[in-house]
């Protein structure tokens, strides 16, 4: 069962990120990076990781003082500050007065502040923030700032596999993401699914408490005959308390699936700083570097860490892999480092016909 929910809370924060993404497109401050103006040929740069998020994520930002001349150069800074705050409240404010001297060589660049590392800066209210850096190198002020959104919002999404055969059924379910700061007493009066030309309603009777954070799953107990082959749109209409949304979603369809995994490789990526005693939150994608789409039966999937026992293994998942592309596999669940240093982490990847087999490097800090 947890293997099971491991993959629905994946796919559901793949969908958020993507929906996420695409609203970044349309913004006209899609960069999460902004350096400061130059002084002494130093810049400030603050890095975020989002430019929105969704309640009760974390805001991860760094801080990085870059030399922007070609030759090596040093520095002393002083006088450090870094403050988030709203247009009515201040949440959150960092204070370092003692010169530091050091020097950076040329067009290179050093982390001097991670925000993960000093605070858990989570859950806030609904709103526009702003991260601001300010500083002196070699007595000259220098300061940088950057804006963010943080939302509080019910997310509503169809849950499907990531691809199903002509000839089988797709169960219709609806997956409910509370995104905000508190828990929710959620009636539902109405679940339509609208797929081609036809319409699947359900009446949901009960009510649904989520927590912060909590994910819940209806399951329609309707199903879908696939027939032909292709991505079929889904609209799905959610009527509770008074109000009405409409979301969408695809069908992915196909004749037939891979049973080799080809050209492919795997990352590891942490957006924040891996230290020891501490739940750790690290990704692991898999890289398509065919220049083609590929619906993947695997058979087994499994991860492990050898130093410290670690071992997730996940059966017969449903992959599609967009061409050249990454793809989120799965954020490993319950992973915690006691000592510091670097960690084996190697990955197993196995179809009816093929398996492939990978090691990649994780450091952990203190």
């Amino acid at each position: 069962m947890m293997r099971k929910r491991s993959f629905k809370f994946l796919f559901l924060n793949i969908l958020i990120v993507l929906s996420v993404f695409l609203l970044l497109l349309v913004s006209k401050n899609f960069s999460t990076k902004v350096g400061s103006s130059i002084v002494d040929g130093f810049q400030l740069m603050i890095e975020l990781s989002n430019l929105e998020y969704y309640a009760p994520e974390k805001v991860l930002a760094k801080v990085y003082l870059v030399n922007t001349q070609n030759s090596e150069k040093s520095f002393t800074m002083s006088d450090f500050n870094v403050t988030v705050y709203s247009s009515d409240t201040t949440v959150y404010k960092f204070t370092y007065q003692q010169p530091i001297e050091s020097s950076l060589k040329g067009q290179t660049r050093r982390l001097v502040y991670d925000l993960s590392r000093e605070v858990n800066l989570s859950n806030l209210k609904d709103n526009r923030y702003t991260i601001e850096v300010q500083a002196k190198i070699n007595s000259k002020p220098l300061s940088v700032k950057r804006e963010f959104n943080y939302k509080e919002v019910l997310i509503f999404l169809p849950i499907f596999e990531d691809f199903y055969l002509v000839g089988e059924k797709a169960n219709l379910k609806l997956g409910i993401y509370n995104k905000t700061s508190q828990g929710k007493r959620l009636s539902i009066d109405l679940v339509s699914f609208i797929i081609e030309d036809q319409e699947f309603v359900f009446r949901p009777d009960r009510e649904f408490v989520l927590g912060i954070g909590d994910y819940f799953e209806i399951d329609s107990n309707k199903k879908y005959d696939i027939n032909q082959s292709g991505k079929i749109p889904v609209k799905v209409r959610i009527e509770y308390e008074g109000k009405i949304e409409e979301v969408g979603s695809v069908i992915n369809i196909t004749n037939t699936f891979g049973k080799k995994i080809g050209n492919a490789s795997f990352a590891l990526e942490s957006e924040e700083y891996v230290r020891i005693g501490t739940q750790t939150r690290v990704k692991l994608y898999i890289q398509n570097k065919d220049n083609k789409e590929k619906y993947l039966l695997v058979k087994r999937f499994s991860v492990s860490i050898p130093e410290i026992t670690y071992n997730f293994t996940v059966e017969n998942r449903r992959i599609l892999l967009t061409p050249n592309a990454n793809r989120l596999i799965v954020i490993l669940p319950n992973l915690v480092f006691s000592n510091p240093g670097l960690y084996n982490v190697l990955i197993t990847v196995e179809t009816s016909e093929d398996k492939i087999q990978r090691q990649l490097t994780l450091s952990v800090g203190n």
